[in-house]
């Protein structure tokens, strides 16, 4: 799973996002790859295997291998509406965005941030939903964790599938009404939205949870 947080593994994201790469995240690529090869090429070296013997193991792996600065990057620029990322780009960070959904801790710079909420009150449940849910009634007082769940929230409204509560609750409808609306522009969510009524009520009831929290 190395390749999905962090850019430099992901060889499909490096050739269709190229060109992204160089106009909006040149100082992720640069940074991270003096940081890395330094940590490489010296086994005693700084912070990095400073900071991962404070953290325990599971942990470790993440810090260690999975500081996804050119993801990250990418992710909020595909999040900026006033920003067009190019549609070949757009289709391999679709792909890592829906994975990251999988598994919380390949969504590195969330995880990282909002670990505290999630060991404590996110136990058994979907865990970006219930961060959602935290953020909405006003729990989390992390303001670095407050600035990942509005990425979060972001991403699912561009893309439906990064909204895996949603998406569940949803599915049917989904196929039903906006199968052929292409991913990614918030297109489908518009789709499901101006379905009003139609659709199923478990859907009704999360569009109407993500409306408050939207506007929240």
């Amino acid at each position: 799973h190395v390749h999905l947080a962090d850019g430099r593994f992901n060889q499909g994201l490096i050739d269709n996002c190229q060109r992204d790469i160089n106009k909006y995240c040149q100082s992720e690529v640069v940074n991270k790859n003096d940081d890395y090869d330094s940590n490489e090429d010296d086994p005693d070296s700084n912070d990095n295997d400073n900071r991962k013997k404070t953290n325990d193991d599971d942990d470790r792996v993440t810090d260690r291998k999975m500081d996804g600065g050119i993801i990250q990057c990418l992710r909020s620029n595909y999040t900026n509406t006033s920003i067009t990322l190019e549609s070949q780009c757009v289709l391999e960070l679709i792909d890592v965005i829906q994975t990251s959904k999988l598994d919380i801790k390949l969504d590195v710079k969330l995880y990282q941030n909002c670990r505290k909420f999630l060991k404590i009150e996110c136990i058994g449940i979907d865990q970006e939903d219930c961060l959602k849910l935290l953020y909405q009634k006003n729990k989390i007082d992390d303001d670095t964790c407050k600035e990942q769940i509005k990425r979060i929230i972001r991403e699912g409204q561009v893309d439906i599938y990064a909204d895996r509560a949603l998406t569940f609750a949803c599915q049917a409808d989904l196929l039903k009404y906006c199968n052929d609306i292409p991913i990614g522009s918030g297109k489908q969510l518009q789709c499901l939205l101006s379905m009003g009524k139609s659709v199923t009520s478990q859907c009704q009831t999360i569009l109407q949870k993500r409306q408050e929290l939207w506007e929240s």
